[in-house]
């Protein structure tokens, strides 16, 4: 498989820290795994609606990750 660079203006906010806690979302970034995953493809401005729930729901980094 080839990477794909993405063209998009908008960075990820992955952290390199990629571990799902109890309620799936990624400990590092916040991200759903949907989100994830969709990433590469998601227009910008669904990159921003993404970038937002993040900013919104900080809780998710108080759950505990599943080990």
């Amino acid at each position: 498989m080839v990477p794909v660079k993405s063209t998009s203006k908008i960075p990820s906010p992955c952290r390199q820290i990629c571990v799902l806690n109890n309620v799936g979302y990624c400990i590092g970034c916040g991200r759903k795994k949907e989100e994830i995953t969709e990433w590469i493809r998601a227009t910008d401005e669904r990159k921003q609606q993404i970038l937002e729930r993040i900013k919104d729901e900080q809780w998710f980094r108080r759950i505990p990750t599943r080990m």
